[in-house]
Protein backbone atom coordinates (compact mmCIF):
# COMPACT_ATOMS: atom_id res chain seq x y z
CA UNK A 1 0.00 0.00 0.00
CA UNK A 2 1.66 3.24 -0.66
CA UNK A 3 0.59 6.70 0.62
CA UNK A 4 0.96 10.11 -1.36
CA UNK A 5 1.95 13.23 0.15
CA UNK A 6 0.38 16.20 -0.43
CA UNK A 7 1.75 19.96 -0.85
CA UNK A 8 0.80 23.02 -0.08
CA UNK A 9 0.74 23.36 -4.28
CA UNK A 10 -1.98 20.38 -3.87
CA UNK A 11 -4.21 22.35 -1.18
CA UNK A 12 -5.71 26.06 -1.54
CA UNK A 13 -4.93 25.74 2.03
CA UNK A 14 -1.68 25.00 4.13
CA UNK A 15 -1.67 24.49 7.82
CA UNK A 16 0.41 26.09 10.47
CA UNK A 17 0.46 23.18 12.69
CA UNK A 18 -1.35 20.60 13.99
CA UNK A 19 -2.92 22.69 16.62
CA UNK A 20 -3.99 25.56 14.99
CA UNK A 21 -6.44 26.78 11.83
CA UNK A 22 -5.84 26.38 8.74
CA UNK A 23 -4.13 29.56 6.87
CA UNK A 24 -6.04 30.80 3.42
CA UNK A 25 -3.79 31.88 1.05
CA UNK A 26 -6.32 34.28 -0.06
CA UNK A 27 -8.14 36.32 2.05
CA UNK A 28 -10.78 38.53 0.55
CA UNK A 29 -9.73 42.59 0.47
CA UNK A 30 -12.14 45.80 -0.14
CA UNK A 31 -10.31 46.78 -3.47
CA UNK A 32 -12.37 50.06 -4.14
CA UNK A 33 -15.82 51.58 -3.18
CA UNK A 34 -17.52 53.93 -6.43
CA UNK A 35 -20.28 55.53 -7.32
CA UNK A 36 -22.83 54.30 -9.61
CA UNK A 37 -26.10 54.73 -10.99
CA UNK A 38 -29.20 53.50 -9.43
CA UNK A 39 -30.15 50.34 -10.59
CA UNK A 40 -32.97 50.38 -12.59
CA UNK A 41 -36.09 50.84 -10.83
CA UNK A 42 -34.41 52.13 -7.78
CA UNK A 43 -34.51 55.50 -6.36
CA UNK A 44 -31.62 57.75 -5.35
CA UNK A 45 -28.38 59.09 -6.17
CA UNK A 46 -26.15 57.72 -3.37
CA UNK A 47 -25.56 54.57 -4.55
CA UNK A 48 -22.37 52.84 -4.45
CA UNK A 49 -20.65 49.55 -5.84
CA UNK A 50 -18.43 47.70 -3.97
CA UNK A 51 -15.50 45.31 -5.35
CA UNK A 52 -13.91 42.14 -3.58
CA UNK A 53 -11.02 40.64 -4.54
CA UNK A 54 -9.35 37.45 -3.54
CA UNK A 55 -6.60 36.28 -5.55
CA UNK A 56 -8.73 35.47 -8.81
CA UNK A 57 -12.00 35.71 -7.28
CA UNK A 58 -13.81 38.85 -7.75
CA UNK A 59 -17.39 39.77 -5.83
CA UNK A 60 -19.33 43.01 -6.61
CA UNK A 61 -22.55 44.41 -4.91
CA UNK A 62 -24.46 47.66 -4.96
CA UNK A 63 -25.88 49.52 -2.15
CA UNK A 64 -27.20 52.71 -1.49
CA UNK A 65 -25.14 55.07 1.07
CA UNK A 66 -22.85 57.10 1.99
CA UNK A 67 -19.31 56.25 0.72
CA UNK A 68 -18.51 55.80 4.72
CA UNK A 69 -21.13 53.86 5.34
CA UNK A 70 -20.65 51.43 2.05
CA UNK A 71 -17.63 50.60 3.08
CA UNK A 72 -18.07 49.90 6.37
CA UNK A 73 -20.57 47.20 5.25
CA UNK A 74 -17.94 45.76 2.39
CA UNK A 75 -15.71 45.65 5.31
CA UNK A 76 -18.02 43.44 7.42
CA UNK A 77 -18.79 41.51 4.59
CA UNK A 78 -14.68 40.70 3.44
CA UNK A 79 -14.49 39.45 7.50
CA UNK A 80 -17.48 37.15 7.48
CA UNK A 81 -16.07 35.87 4.27
CA UNK A 82 -12.47 35.34 5.80
CA UNK A 83 -13.81 33.92 8.97
CA UNK A 84 -15.68 31.23 7.11
CA UNK A 85 -12.62 30.56 5.19
CA UNK A 86 -10.48 30.44 8.04
CA UNK A 87 -13.19 27.62 9.51
CA UNK A 88 -12.43 25.22 6.43
CA UNK A 89 -15.91 26.21 5.24
CA UNK A 90 -16.77 26.17 1.64
CA UNK A 91 -18.97 29.79 0.50
CA UNK A 92 -20.13 26.84 -2.59
CA UNK A 93 -21.25 24.03 -0.09
CA UNK A 94 -24.69 23.84 1.90
CA UNK A 95 -24.59 24.75 5.92
CA UNK A 96 -26.15 21.86 6.88
CA UNK A 97 -26.75 17.92 5.67
CA UNK A 98 -30.57 17.57 3.91
CA UNK A 99 -32.09 14.89 5.55
CA UNK A 100 -32.42 12.21 3.49
CA UNK A 101 -35.18 11.81 1.28
CA UNK A 102 -37.91 8.91 2.22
Amino acid sequence: MSMTNTTDRDSPKQAASTDTAPVLLHTYRVARVEKVQAPDGSEGVDWRRYVLESGRSIITGQRRGSPEAVLAYAVECTERLNARGRKGESSWSPRSKKPAAL
